[in-house]
């Protein structure tokens, strides 16, 4: 009887898994990874809420570290209560960080998936 493995990629543990196995068969090419791992982040990105999904592309677009205030703008939700309750979400689920100067950004620890979302995305540049 043969065994098969799969990948389940639209979770965590399944991307780790296909990362390790890339670095130990000498896969570098970072395209090639953030294309596999491309379920996984489709998956992240839908399991949020509408408007955090607008403010995070918006971020994305734009490409700088923000206030509220110019997340509102950019992301044309006018309700600024609104934005600041879901950035503040968006925080404490590790999508942004927020620098010395109160301004928000894409979190740093997610490397590939910030990668992704400039690909899929854009932004300024």
């Amino acid at each position: 009887m043969k065994s098969c493995i799969t990948l389940k990629l639209n979770d965590e543990i399944g991307s780790l898994m296909l990362l390790d196995m890339y670095k130990r068969q000498g896969i570098t090419d970072e395209n090639l990874i953030i294309d596999a791992q491309t379920p996984f982040h489709i998956e992240r990105m839908n399991s949020l809420p509408v408007y955090q999904r607008k403010i995070l592309s918006s971020m994305v677009r734009y490409g700088k570290p923000l206030k509220n205030k110019d997340i509102c703008r950019i992301s044309r939700i006018f309700q600024q209560n609104n934005v600041a309750s879901q950035v503040s979400s968006l925080v404490e689920k590790g999508f942004l960080t927020k620098n010395d100067n109160k301004e928000y950004l894409l979190n740093p620890n997610n490397v590939n998936f910030n990668k992704y979302l400039q690909m899929r995305i854009g932004g300024m540049r």
